[in-house]
């Protein structure tokens, strides 16, 4: 908004000069407190759930990570046998569940957004 305000007082000009109270004069909108506050809210309620998610990821690769490896190990030290272990095919899923805090922190949002 700034820049198109010094563009439009450029033109007409190969050499724009614009002075400095030009540029003083241009009045930024602004919010008060409080609506910044509520911005802040919302938005830390909105990122809330995106953080839990990620917390979430974290663990289950970690857990993974972890089976992955014990699996490995039993397989190579030969306490798993999988000679004859048939692979079925793979089949995504693509439900997702959420937990009881997502759910509540989503109808949070739901309500303060209608």
């Amino acid at each position: 908004m700034f820049l198109k305000h010094i563009e439009q007082l450029a033109l007409g000009s190969a050499q724009p000069n614009i002075s400095g109270g030009q540029i003083r004069s241009f009045q930024i909108p602004n919010t008060t407190d409080s609506e910044q506050q509520k911005i802040v809210d919302y938005l830390d309620k909105v990122t809330a759930k995106i953080n839990l998610a990620i917390d979430n990821a974290g663990r289950e690769i970690t857990l993974f990570t972890e089976y992955r490896t014990r699996l490995i190990s039993d397989v190579v030290t030969g306490k798993i046998d999988v000679r004859n272990i048939v692979i079925p095919e793979f089949e995504p899923v693509e439900e997702i569940i959420d937990t009881p805090e997502e759910k509540q922190i989503e109808e949070q949002i739901e309500e303060e957004t209608i």
